[in-house]
């Protein structure tokens, strides 16, 4: 039997318009503190990754239609411990 859990990560909040495009990238955002401690030192395979774009209302997140909100340049980094991200002039 293989033991798999699943978790959700926020980004930073973001703000737009009816036809607008946002280029800018989020700032980093921590996964949970029960996943970091239960990880730390070893590895942690991740079989799935699933992308949701919400709304976060007082009675919970309520996901944004797709017709809502376009998005297929979409990127994501994921890091350990011990790694830097840094931004390099070409």
């Amino acid at each position: 039997e293989i033991d798999q859990e699943s978790f959700d990560v926020h980004t930073s909040e973001m703000s737009t318009l009816y036809s607008q495009v946002w280029w800018k990238p989020h700032p980093p955002a921590a996964l949970p503190k029960e996943i970091v401690a239960k990880y730390n030192g070893s590895r942690m395979a991740i079989v799935g990754w699933e992308i949701d774009q919400v709304q976060r209302t007082a009675d919970g997140d309520v996901s944004v239609p797709i017709s809502a909100s376009y998005n297929h340049h979409y990127v994501s980094q994921l890091v350990g411990a011990g790694a830097r991200l840094r931004q390099v002039k070409l």
